[in-house]
């Protein structure tokens, strides 16, 4: 979610006028907490993240949704 990479994608996304949400699934918020690399939470706990995500947004009328690594593959 901080990486350089998400960092400066974020970026990009802001100056082209264009809201940028980041967020991180349970299993890596947990890591960064505790240290432990653990799996990835199962797709029914990974979707309902994003649900979370767009829902706090207030489900947008376009959305484009992207990541990287595992979020990547989520979107």
């Amino acid at each position: 979610m901080d990486s350089p990479f998400m960092q400066a994608f974020a970026e990009g996304l802001a100056a082209r006028g264009l809201n940028a949400a980041r967020f991180e699934f349970p299993y890596m918020a947990e890591r960064r907490i505790n240290g432990t690399k653990k799996p990835p939470n199962r797709a029914p706990v990974l979707m309902e993240s994003w649900h979370t995500v767009i829902g706090e947004l207030g489900t947008p009328k376009k959305l484009i949704i992207g990541g990287k690594s595992m979020g990547g593959r989520m979107a």
